[in-house]
């Protein structure tokens, strides 16, 4: 068969939502793939994606007939695609892991070394994120860059985004193209754009401070101090990194105040170390202490030293685990003792985690606690009752504790306590019967021998 009439079906992966793009590896020997996308966004944070192909033959072996890739759950609204000669047929077929396989039939079929096929792809794309004044846009990663000769990025926003405040790749250009009312930011020729592209807009300063305190404990006994931290108010966000040596704890005081407390060994000169990033919305770049228009604690000591440097945009991340340390058993009618333990595996304090028990089939006991703060490596005890009646016992039982956005549940089906119990009735059952016939067989002996007859007796 003469090898043009073969039709190779250039079979990729490019997950839409995603934009997880995989070609196998004969494909990126035997073709050149440039991409080029465009994520053009309204005022309302609204996307829309536009993805440029431009596939060269390098052979004179292969044909591109089509091009096929999934999309991880339902179809993006408004899919189409185009090529030379206009809209392209687009195939759909539902797959057993749940996702969208999506076949891009070609007008035309692209023969010869040195030809390409240049087509494109459009749909609706995940919207801008805007927290308080900033928008953030994040652009996923390209997974294997090897199967692309050229990658570039386009980023058009509207001006009511403002100027961009932070990318994790620099652009090409330092200051954008205007066109009409947008910006226009463009990624190309830089590595590390294949691991993703994050970016933020508006009118944000991004810094990392370095806070050194001396407090002085002159007297005989230990005393304890509060350092103030810069607070959190308009205008100005604070994520607390590290507290070296740390604190007691950190929270606020009678005047509103952030403030850490330390607890100074007598005749001490103290050296405290706070680190931490803060985000100025305002056009500034100075730390802020206590709230606008209060009084400072008279107590409180502001850093001996400051150091503030740009920072790159650091996204906080909540990373709590939760430990439930139950009773071995609970008894009906009693109040069972546990303790939950919340722990900050995170590199950035949780501020306030809502921590709430719900359970059914068993009654806790949960104090009205009030968290401030909990600092990286740190955690927290909570003290919990726990009691059943009779009815609730055998019953299918669960507790689900939460903190922040974490949920821990602990399932207890009810035939368990029946195991338990018809385990534990059987051993106790077993070892009254045992003990019985032992004891019953010795008191035999026993009265054999004391009150044999003599006359018996030869």
């Amino acid at each position: 068969m003469n090898p043009l009439r073969k039709f190779l079906f250039l079979i990729g992966t490019f997950c839409i939502l995603h934009f997880i793009f995989v070609i196998p590896a004969h494909a990126a020997v035997n073709f050149s793939t440039d991409l080029s996308i465009t994520y053009t966004y309204n005022s309302r944070g609204e996307a829309e994606i536009n993805e440029q192909f431009s596939v060269t033959n390098l052979t004179s072996r292969y044909l591109i007939s089509n091009y096929e890739y999934e999309i991880p759950g339902d179809l993006p609204a408004r899919l189409s695609g185009k090529d030379d000669r206009g809209p392209l047929d687009i195939q759909t077929q539902k797959l057993s892991n749940g996702h969208t396989l999506v076949r891009v039939i070609f007008n035309t079929v692209i023969a010869g070394k040195d030809q390409t096929m240049n087509f494109s792809l459009s749909h609706a794309g995940s919207p801008a994120i805007k927290d308080q004044d900033v928008w953030n846009i994040a652009i996923p990663k390209i997974v294997d860059p090897d199967v692309l000769n050229r990658y570039t990025v386009r980023l058009v926003t509207p001006r009511e985004f403002g100027l961009l405040a932070y990318s994790s790749v620099d652009p090409s250009g330092i200051n954008p193209q205007v066109d009409k009312n947008n910006y226009i930011y463009t990624f190309s020729d830089n590595p590390e754009m294949y691991r993703g592209i994050s970016v933020l807009f508006g009118n944000l300063q991004i810094l990392k401070f370095v806070l050194q305190y001396f407090p002085v404990n002159s007297g005989p006994d230990p005393s304890e101090v509060s350092l103030l931290l810069p607070t959190e108010m308009a205008g100005q966000q604070i994520l607390l990194s590290s507290f070296s040596p740390p604190p007691l704890q950190v929270s606020p005081d009678a005047f509103g105040t952030w403030a850490a407390v330390y607890s100074i060994p007598a005749h001490t000169n103290g050296n405290i170390v706070i680190t931490g990033q803060a985000r100025l919305l305002l056009n500034t770049d100075r730390l802020k202490y206590g709230l606008p228009g209060s009084a400072l604690s008279a107590s409180g000591i502001m850093p001996a030293k400051t150091f503030l440097s740009p920072d790159k945009y650091i996204l906080p991340k909540e990373n709590l685990s939760l430990t439930l340390d139950l009773p071995l058993q609970i008894w009906p009618f009693h109040d069972n003792q546990g303790t939950l333990v919340i722990k900050n595996n995170g590199i950035n304090a949780v501020y306030s985690p809502q921590v709430s028990v719900t359970s059914a089939g068993i009654n806790t006991g949960f104090p009205s606690v009030d968290i401030p703060v909990i600092l990286p490596g740190g955690y927290v005890r909570i003290p919990l009752t726990f009691s059943i009646t009779l009815p609730q016992y055998f019953s299918d039982k669960y507790l689900q504790i939460s903190a922040g956005k974490t949920i821990v549940t602990y399932n207890l089906p009810g035939y368990l306590f029946y195991f338990i119990y018809g385990c534990i009735t059987f051993v106790l059952s077993l070892a009254f019967f045992g003990l019985a016939a032992l004891t019953h067989r010795s008191w035999g002996i026993y009265l054999q021998k004391l009150y044999r007859p003599g006359h018996l007796h030869r």
